[in-house]
């Protein structure tokens, strides 16, 4: 028995279109914070299925640093597979003279944030969660935030890169516009 040509047109136009639909899904869980590292847009939710809940959007960045590389450092990172990490240190300037003494004169306010990028690229930063039980012990009650980029494993003469620093320097400041960093090779000119 065989099947009028339109019906199985009908199917096959079914068949792609659920298959379009299914293209841009992609692995739920493994989230890290290499994937905050500028993803491209997703499909706008009108184009998925009526029966399919739309994805909560993720919150938008506090902050965000640009990292630029020279051409030397670029095909250096490049060549050697080497990753550029993007440290966010968040704290505040103790009161206390004997607690500025100790720890480089920094009280911790809030866990660091690390971003890991696979070459120059923006790196976005999420809010702080602050310990607002801190606050107080600060001068001026203020959140300061260090960024110092490195390659390679963060600790070792491994690290290939001489990068500007955005030092103890306000948070409210880090959220006001992207802030730019340039790296270049160590002892590049």
């Amino acid at each position: 028995m065989t099947r009028p040509i339109s019906l199985d047109l009908a199917r096959l136009a079914g068949l792609v279109a659920a298959g379009l639909l299914l293209a841009d899904c992609k692995p739920a869980g493994g989230n890290t914070a290499s994937a905050n590292a500028a993803a491209a847009p997703s499909a706008p939710a009108s184009a998925a299925a009526p029966a399919m809940a739309a994805a909560p959007s993720a919150p938008a960045p506090a902050f965000q640093v640009i990292v630029t590389l020279s051409p030397a450092a670029a095909a250096q990172i490049a060549a050697t597979g080497q990753t550029i990490t993007v440290p966010a240190e968040f704290y505040g300037v103790p009161s206390d003279e004997h607690e500025r003494m100790a720890d480089q004169g920094r009280l911790d306010l809030a866990p660091e944030q690390d971003v890991v990028l696979q070459g120059a690229g923006t790196a976005n930063f999420t809010a702080p969660q602050v310990d607002q039980s801190k606050l107080g012990q600060v001068e001026g009650g203020q959140t300061d935030v260090a960024i110092d980029i490195s390659s390679g494993n963060h600790t070792t003469q491994n690290n290939l890169l001489n990068c500007d620093t955005f030092m103890d320097t306000s948070l409210t400041v880090a959220e006001a516009q992207p802030i730019q960093l340039n790296c270049k090779l160590i002892g590049e000119p």
